[in-house]
């Protein structure tokens, strides 16, 4: 799966030109208001157990654990489609919206192939005219959307997250989700929009929308009220249609929207006019055009690129909600008697420093626990990571590190306890023979400094730096 490292600051403001929308322009325009926007850095794995995160991205809360959704939820290994989307645009339960002209969402756009879903956008061989608001419309282009065939009852509390390639066209679109049409309450959340190709006719203000993360929450107009949005965005180093972004939304309470990309916290969207989000939303994945970003009138790249180019690469859909973590009694935190501090790995990242955190983070990051070895001896296998405890040498001052095998033969994720005093001990690694401490007092909370690694030290250092507890989790 996807593993990047990604180092890049950009910090800059840009507006957003407000348009009316009308009864073809389903997903509207974006509001006249600034949206910030800055870089992330990103070094990480995904995993499918829980949302793709690192170091900065998705807690998981003490008590509680991640589980998949599986109806909200597609790996699109095929062969064919999944009854649990609905690709008709205009066959929909709730949501009937054949496409903002001129592209005409149709269901041959989507394929499975080598365990992705692929939606293509071109030209339509003639064009189509239906009416399905009572006026003709007619189409010249094609793309499509893909809706559930559920809600996702309620929502709040939950996340979901989806990795995916834009083609390389004009046109655009993305992952999102929306309510049913109720008058006053009628809601949308883009966890992420963008397109594939800017010309010389995009608006001033998108010139940079192939290249970037934007996110909506919308009170849709409706005979009670006005439309109305917040957004953010984030600048990327590398183009949408370049390479696989993970995007993700954690839906954490009805006036908190948290975004991701690649597993690292974005920003957080609060819904506008105090609206409360928390009703039921379907799920959407759509690709289509945009007046903003018009296709050229010699088609563009809609009409005359590749296949390839005009190709939209979806990986995955996934979905999680919160559940209570069973009861585990060989959970526990390993706190130093000297610092008071707990001990957690700095990322989910193989080979990630072991790191001191203050005592009041309890989340999974910080909890362990044993796996018996052999002859008294045990692995601390981390709660979050799954990962196993070990020095990265067998030398004096060498920091210790997470790795993903426990190894036996060679005993370097070994350990065993020695007494101490007072309901302390020392922790004795099995290869190389030494205890452990924190450097000092430094931890990750980042007011401390920057000294926060554990290291391994001789045994005839027996001070309370070098002393530990297991602490039971409450």
């Amino acid at each position: 799966m996807l593993k990047v490292n990604l180092i890049f600051t950009i910090v800059f403001l840009f507006s957003l030109l407000s348009c009316t929308s009308d009864e073809f322009n389903e997903k509207g325009n974006p509001s006249l208001e600034q949206v910030n926007m800055t870089a992330i850095t990103v070094n990480n794995t995904t995993g499918v157990k829980k949302p793709f995160s690192v170091n900065n991205g998705v807690p998981t809360p003490s008590g509680k654990q991640w589980k998949v959704m599986p109806v909200f939820s597609d790996e699109f290994d095929g062969p064919g489609i999944d009854s649990k989307w609905n690709l008709d645009p205009l066959g929909h339960s709730d949501l009937k919206w054949p496409g903002r002209l001129p592209a005409l969402f149709q269901k041959e756009s989507f394929k499975i192939q080598n365990g992705e879903m692929k939606i293509k956008v071109g030209k339509l061989p003639a064009p189509v005219t239906i009416s399905p608001y009572g006026k003709p419309i007619t189409y010249t282009y094609y793309g499509g959307i893909m809706r559930s065939n559920i809600t996702t009852n309620v929502g709040v509390g939950k996340y979901f997250e989806c990795r995916m390639k834009m083609n390389k066209t004009e046109m655009g679109g993305g992952f999102w989700l929306m309510s049913k049409n109720v008058c006053g309450k009628k809601h949308e959340i883009d966890i992420t929009e963008s397109v594939g190709h800017i010309t010389p006719q995009t608006e001033s203000w998108a010139r940079n929308w192939n290249k970037l993360y934007h996110s909506n929450a919308i009170r849709r107009v409706t005979t009670c009220n006005d439309d109305v949005r917040t957004q953010s965005a984030l600048a990327l180093p590398v183009k949408n249609s370049e390479k696989y972004y993970v995007y993700g939304f954690w839906w954490k309470s009805s006036t908190e929207l948290l975004f991701y990309i690649d597993g690292e916290y974005a920003y957080t969207l609060v819904p506008p006019q105090g609206q409360l989000f928390d009703q039921d939303m379907y799920m959407q994945f759509s690709i289509e055009s945009y007046d903003w970003n018009p296709i050229p009138a010699n088609g563009g790249k809609v009409a005359n690129a590749s296949l390839a180019d005009r190709t939209t690469h979806l990986d995955y859909i996934r979905s999680y909600e919160l559940v209570d973590a069973p009861p585990n009694s060989q959970n526990f935190f390993i706190q130093n008697r000297a610092t008071e501090k707990f001990i957690r790995p700095q990322t989910d990242a193989e080979n990630s420093p072991i790191a001191q955190a203050p005592s009041t983070w309890k989340g999974a990051y910080t909890q362990w626990e044993k796996v018996n070895a052999t002859n008294g001896y045990f692995h601390l296998k981390n709660k979050e990571t799954g990962k196993f405890l070990r020095p990265q040498t067998n030398a004096n001052n060498s920091p210790l590190v997470q790795v993903a095998t426990a190894v036996n033969s060679q005993w370097q994720t070994q350990w065993k306890t020695v007494n101490s005093s007072d309901g302390y001990f020392y922790l004795l690694n099995r290869w190389t023979g030494k205890y452990i401490r924190p450097t000092n007092n430094d931890d990750l909370a980042g007011n401390t400094g920057n000294n926060y690694r554990i290291l391994s030290v001789p045994t005839s250092l027996t001070w309370h730096y070098t002393q530990w507890k297991f602490v039971n989790i409450n």
